[in-house]
């Protein structure tokens, strides 16, 4: 992916497809290494779907020997079903789009999924829907204000496959014509809350349909779900936003230099009683031009810590930077990095 480009939709497409994708090493040797040993030998199963056919056909394999471990694609898709999605001028089917592994479509949509731990009952994930506002076929409404009318499907899948959230709304959006800049500039948001089914990494998948114009759009992401019981190590992907307000920025992250963005992410310890230290910098390149205290989480912080600080701005020159946090338990020890650009 380009230095803005959220992995999620590559391990979305992985799975959609029988692949695998590796991310956040640099070392690709031992993924190499597991691509070859993979590859020596495989099994090639086939059947034809007919052209018409306006959804994709949800694939299962299984086997009969016990203790092997089965990796396969689970969908197929017609061979025009695709095209037929990207180009035609009828109406996109939302509910075939939302299952594409293809990025299609008109519409810009922006997917951020992310946890929430309640003190009672599974882990949940809540994932904010944007789109530009300023990009949408916009209808004059009361009192000089601009209104966009849109239909939307949102999925959340477990990590077997099973769908824990579906679900499709019709919804409108009004703004102040002087708002429509800073409307637009900061994508207009929904929010979908699904419970989770256990630990292991969620496929989230969202259409999109401008009821006024017709252009339409997909957007995926994915999310991992830690254990809870029994507690293993886990640190969150970072995320910027107004945290305190509880409002969340898109990729790609873009900053003026006169602003204080906030960054977040969620801390689960693990059984380990030794206390977390997190260590936060900001490179430009290899150079660390920022650093913060250490913050320790120990036990006399519940489980799971949200953390989150502001990054000062007004001192970076324009160009890339990247926010490296790493998180360390006992001789264990995870990073978390973002990419973010100083206009």
């Amino acid at each position: 992916p380009g230095p803005f480009e959220p992995p999620g939709g590559l391990f979305h497409l992985a799975n959609e497809t029988g692949g695998r994708a590796f991310t956040d090493q640099n070392d690709l040797s031992k993924a190499m290494g597991r691509i070859l040993e993979e590859n020596r030998g495989y099994y090639l199963l086939g059947f034809k779907i007919g052209e018409k056919e306006p959804e994709p056909r949800k694939i299962k394999v299984r086997v009969k020997r016990k203790g092997l471990r089965l990796h396969a694609r689970a969908a197929a898709f017609s061979s025009n079903s695709l095209v037929a999605t990207a180009r035609s001028d009828e109406p996109a089917d939302l509910t075939a789009l939302v299952n594409s592994p293809l990025r299609l479509g008109e519409l810009q949509l922006s997917l951020a999924p992310t946890l929430l731990f309640p003190e009672d009952g599974p882990v949940q994930v809540v994932s904010y829907l944007g789109f530009d506002f300023v990009k949408l076929q916009l209808e004059d409404g009361p009192e000089g204000t601009k209104q966009a009318r849109l239909e939307t499907v949102v999925q959340v899948l477990g990590p077997n496959g099973n769908v824990v959230l579906n679900e499709a709304r019709q919804q409108g959006f009004e703004v102040e014509k002087q708002k429509l800049e800073e409307a637009g500039r900061e994508a207009f948001v929904r929010a979908y809350v699904a419970k989770t089914a256990g630990a292991g990494h969620y496929q989230v998948r969202a259409s999109v349909r401008d009821l006024v114009s017709g252009k339409s759009g997909n957007v995926s992401a994915v999310i991992e779900v830690p254990n809870r019981n029994p507690r293993e190590f886990y640190v969150s992907e970072v995320r910027f936003g107004n945290h305190r307000e509880g409002t969340i920025s898109f990729e790609p992250f873009r900053f003026d230099k006169q602003e204080k963005p906030q960054y977040g992410l969620w801390v689960l310890p693990g059984k380990d009683s030794k206390p977390v230290a997190l260590d936060a910098r900001v490179l430009s390149g290899d150079q660390v031009v920022a650093t913060w205290r250490p913050i320790l989480i120990d036990k006399t912080t519940p489980p799971p810590a949200f953390v989150f600080d502001q990054i000062e701005l007004s001192r970076y020159q324009p160009g890339l930077y990247t926010l490296l946090v790493t998180a360390t338990q006992g001789k264990k020890s995870l990073e978390r990095r973002v990419e973010f650009e100083v206009r």
